[in-house]
């Protein structure tokens, strides 16, 4: 997936500015560190939820995780992790916590 690097254009009276922010989908050093997966994950009510999350799958519990965001709106959670860790294993990881559970895997 390529990068879609956004920006934001500042305009006052006496100076302009271009921002850059932020960047769409993965970033180039997580594809080539890992594979991404998502899925949908239901008992997510609040950002806290989320952040929750993203902490019970936080590679210092599971080193073969690189990262994870997890996203109140979607009810989602991308998974970034070493190919040697099974899709089947990051659903495990989820719905061994007390309140998350996979609802479906999406890719």
């Amino acid at each position: 997936m390529k990068c879609m690097t956004r920006l934001l254009f500042i305009s006052l009276i006496s100076w302009s500015a271009i921002i850059f922010y932020g960047c769409e989908g993965d970033t180039e050093v997580e594809a080539q560190n890992g594979i991404t997966s998502a899925f949908e994950v239901s008992g997510m009510t609040c950002q806290g939820c989320a952040t929750a999350l993203e902490g019970a799958l936080h590679k210092s519990k599971h080193p073969l995780i690189h990262s994870a965001k997890a996203d109140f709106n979607t009810k989602t959670c991308k998974v970034v992790h070493d190919k040697k860790m099974s899709v089947q294993d990051i659903e495990k990881a989820i719905n061994s916590t007390p309140k998350f559970r996979v609802v479906r895997v999406i890719k």
